[in-house]
């Protein structure tokens, strides 16, 4: 049986859109609560929003740890740092909300963009004074 949206609410809220939380405080099981969003869109709805709230949490912890939190004196100007900001966490942030930008852990090992290999290899045989001219690419072209 399914508790009333407005109880499930509340519930949902309080356990941030946690499954098994939410199964803990109706006295129901997991799989049961999956059910309940499953059948009804409402339901679904709200636990998908108390999840993102949950995200849109964590992205306020993400910003102050990469932007830091300033000591400000009285007259306006930085006199320190209540938390500093944490380099590993502005590498991140840049890497993944800045590759759009070209901030990027990838590497352009040509940089070019051309093939890593040429077309055409030299190969020296064993009398060493004449190479032979080997072509990379379908089988058939090397016939």
């Amino acid at each position: 049986m399914l508790p009333e949206l407005k109880k499930f609410r509340e519930v949902a809220e309080a356990c941030h859109g946690n499954y098994s939380r939410i199964a803990d405080a109706f006295g129901v099981t997991r799989q049961t609560v999956y059910n309940w969003c499953k059948e009804d869109p409402d339901f679904k709805e709200i636990a998908t929003d108390c999840k993102m709230r949950l995200f849109d949490s964590a992205l306020d912890a993400a910003r102050a740890l990469t932007v830091g939190i300033p000591k400000i004196g009285a007259d306006g100007r930085l006199i320190g740092w209540i938390e500093r900001p944490d380099g590993n966490m502005v590498r991140y942030i840049l890497s993944t909300l800045g590759k759009n930008e070209g901030f990027t852990e990838r590497k352009e090992i040509t940089g070019d963009g051309q093939p890593l290999f040429p077309k055409v290899i030299n190969l020296i045989t064993d009398d060493l004074e004449s190479p032979q001219e080997f072509k990379v690419g379908d089988p058939d072209e090397n016939d």
